[in-house]
């Protein structure tokens, strides 16, 4: 096992990384079927002016580094590794990953997501085809693929097209919820300078947050001429846990921090004011009081049978 004192150091003898016109980074921590399955639907790409950093957010190395190591004469120096001494959380990973090498364009590829092999050509080819300098940024259309892992085999037991609805992005529905993954979502040097990276205080949702600075200043596009791969896991099974339901509860605590830090800034600013605000909530208090009746309803009904039910209808105890 590899000691270091540092925050984090470099893997595979030290090799300095191989700039691309495509930073990607792909975070990971002991997830190797995963990472092997993630790095080979890279390296397949059909646009291969790419460099990926692996940043290894505090997990075992050796795995990182002979899951690279079998790899190495596909990617040819192309793939280079950073080992955090501890985890730093996925925003300070992504960060890492991002400063490591300058590029023309960023993405995040997680360890457990995919690409179709077309995916870089064609969202590159948007981008650099656009006339629009308010463009700086390009999302794929996803596709949600249901999994589970069995022993050392993944199996897809279901696939959906996520958010099909969504074929543009406001500045209201990015507000919404997020409308894209990391895995569909590449974007400009410029973007990624003026933004400066990724916020490290969120260990969740910081990937909307991102996204709803980014629509602040530029617009996204839609590319539907290729895909991008959001993987779920079915069945919790040990760090395979990490996109199912199990964090709601915490997802719904800092999009609540986030929404709160932008109505201050607004408020602070003096943009709106408290007045605007309960204004605007008053129509759905009766709404929410009509939701808790229901929910009152909903448990009482509950407890009763059938046979109860039915003694009550016939006129019985």
């Amino acid at each position: 096992m590899i000691v270091s004192a540092k925050l984090y150091w470099r893997g595979r003898r030290g090799v300095k990384a191989m700039s691309g016109k495509v930073q990607v980074v792909t975070r990971t921590k002991d997830r190797p079927i995963f990472l092997q399955r993630a790095l080979q639907g890279i390296i397949a790409q059909s646009y291969q002016n790419w460099h990926c950093t692996v940043v290894n957010d505090g997990g075992e190395p050796f795995e990182v580094e002979r899951v690279i190591a079998s790899l190495e004469d596909k990617h040819h120096g192309r793939i280079s590794i950073i080992h955090n001494a501890k985890t730093l959380g996925m925003e300070a990973a992504s960060n890492i990953g991002l400063n490591d090498c300058e590029a023309d364009y960023y993405v995040i590829h997680d360890d457990d997501d995919s690409w179709a092999p077309s995916f870089l050509e064609v969202c590159v080819a948007h981008l650099e085809s656009s006339k629009n300098s308010s463009i700086q940024g390009v999302a794929a259309k996803t596709i949600k693929v249901m999994e589970r892992l069995e022993k050392d085999k993944i199996c897809i037991t279901g696939r959906s097209l996520f958010l099909p609805e969504v074929r543009s992005y406001t500045i209201p529905r990015v507000a919404q919820s997020n409308p894209f993954m990391p895995i569909a979502f590449l974007y400009t040097r410029k973007a990624l300078k003026t933004l400066e990276g990724y916020d490290e205080s969120l260990p969740v949702v910081g990937d909307w947050e991102f996204n709803l600075r980014f629509i602040e200043k530029f617009d996204i596009a839609f590319e539907p001429n290729t895909e991008a791969y959001y993987h779920v896991r079915e069945v919790v099974i040990g760090q395979s846990s990490d996109n199912s339901l199990a964090r709601g509860l915490e997802h719904q605590h800092y999009r609540a921090m986030i929404v709160n830090r932008h109505i201050r800034k607004a408020l602070e600013a003096g943009d709106i004011t408290l007045g605007h605000l309960l204004a605007a909530t008053e129509p759905g208090i009766q709404a929410n009081r009509l939701g808790e009746k229901f929910h009152y309803l909903y448990f009482r009904l509950k407890r009763l049978s059938l046979l109860s039910i039915w003694k009550k209808v016939r006129g019985g105890k």
